[in-house]
């Protein structure tokens, strides 16, 4: 299956037919191979979260393959990672970046508070729907 992490607390995942086990893969008219939305069991969510910490990436995707006696297993990693062709997925991606980035920013504003430090960060523009953050002084 594909994952896709987004943060420690989020995970997509999508399966798609094995050319070994099924024999072929179907695909869209776009070319894309056909996918299907699956639930993470809890240990495969705990490796979603470890993948994340491991490779220090907030938003990335791997393989995850399950084999028949249950063991589970992760192959490339990769870095920035995002499901094609599925908007549902794009906007709760841009919710949890944004929740990310208010945090970080909350922790920023009260760390600066505590050191009374004069550096002051104050955000210039945040895009969750396009994933980009324009300028932060």
């Amino acid at each position: 299956m594909k994952v896709y992490a987004i943060g420690e607390h989020y995970a997509y995942a999508e399966t798609r037919k094995s050319p070994v086990v099924d024999g072929l893969v179907e695909r869209s008219e776009s070319g894309l191979e056909k996918r299907q939305e699956t639930a993470l069991q809890p240990a495969e969510a705990a490796i979603a979260t470890q993948v994340v910490r491991c490779f220090r990436q907030r938003i990335c995707g791997f393989d995850l393959l399950r084999s028949l006696d249950g063991a589970l297993y992760v192959c490339d990693v990769n870095g920035l990672s995002f499901v094609k062709d599925n908007m549902e997925y794009f906007a709760k991606c841009g919710q949890k970046l944004a929740e990310m980035f208010a945090s970080y920013m909350e922790e920023r504003a009260s760390i600066n508070d505590i050191h009374n430090d004069r550096t002051s960060i104050r955000l210039v523009c945040f895009s969750a729907h396009s994933f980009v953050v324009l300028a932060v002084h």
